[in-house]
């Protein structure tokens, strides 16, 4: 198992399946939203004008300044919806 991937196995119709999972983090800094892997090194940009940024599981949610909420994926950093 490489060092910054979590190995997840599930047992379905009795075989191992495994999941590779990125452990990623987020950090705001001057309203710009930036995704960083465990070493802490920088993997892409993913919103401006946010004041926090949570990842849970697959999904990285974005409170903007205006008090909207932005769903992204954690994979990909692609918009997935707006609250």
């Amino acid at each position: 198992m490489k060092p910054l991937e979590q190995e997840l196995c599930l047992l379905r119709s009795g075989r191992k399946i495994k999941i590779m999972a990125k452990i990623m983090v987020c950090k705001v800094e001057n309203g710009n939203v930036k995704a960083y892997d465990a070493k802490g090194s920088y993997i892409r940009g993913i919103a401006t004008g946010a004041v926090s940024a949570v990842v849970n599981g697959e999904v990285i949610t974005v409170t903007k300044s205006n008090g909207r909420v932005e769903l992204y994926d954690a994979n990909t950093g692609s918009f997935k919806r707006s609250i």
